[in-house]
């Protein structure tokens, strides 16, 4: 008998490729997100529903995000996700941006979020006592580089707070009104 995945620690791997498969994760983040509105409702409770997706739903979303590997579009897979509950949420055509709502909800897109996710991850194995962790922290020095240039961020060293504002500056400058 052959299996094509393997959870461990509730991630799912792909068994051919070792890589995260996110379908469950999509479906029980669905299943919460639905629940949410279930109970609220749609209409003027906007902002309760985007608190609550944040607070319940990304979570679940986002459980080992900063060190999984994806098949191709499973990146953008789990994007489509997220603005999609936006969509659902402020009653928008699928085809608008969402990027004015997430900013005035203060909110990064998600594919912002993995990005701070892992840099933040990394900077913890680049400043830990562990031995282990900063020299394995060495090996993946060039893809903190790497993720780090397109958000203005150089260093592992700089200030937890210093990388989260870069992110999101580098975000608000692709908001568009």
């Amino acid at each position: 008998m052959y299996i094509s995945k393997v959870k461990y620690l509730g991630v799912s791997f792909l068994c051919n490729t070792g890589k995260t498969d996110m379908s469950d994760t999509i479906r029980k983040f669905y299943s919460h997100f639905h629940n949410i509105m279930s109970v609220l409702g749609k209409g003027s409770r906007e902002m309760n529903a985007v608190h609550l997706m944040k607070t319940y739903c990304l979570p679940t979303l986002t459980y080992c995000i900063e060190n999984s590997a994806f098949c191709d579009n499973t990146r953008h897979k789990i994007q489509v996700v997220w603005n999609n509950c936006f969509c659902h949420i402020f009653s928008c055509c699928w085809r608008e941006s969402v990027k004015p709502l997430q900013y005035f909800c203060n909110t990064l897109p998600l594919s912002y979020a993995i990005d701070q996710s892992k840099l933040l991850f990394w900077k913890k194995m680049f400043v830990s006592d562990n031995q282990t962790l900063r020299c394995i922290s060495s090996l993946i020095r060039n893809h903190f580089i790497a993720v780090g240039s397109v958000y203005g961020v150089c260093s592992p060293l700089q200030s937890v707070g210093s990388i989260k504002e870069s992110i999101w500056l580098t975000f608000a400058q692709t908001v568009r009104f």
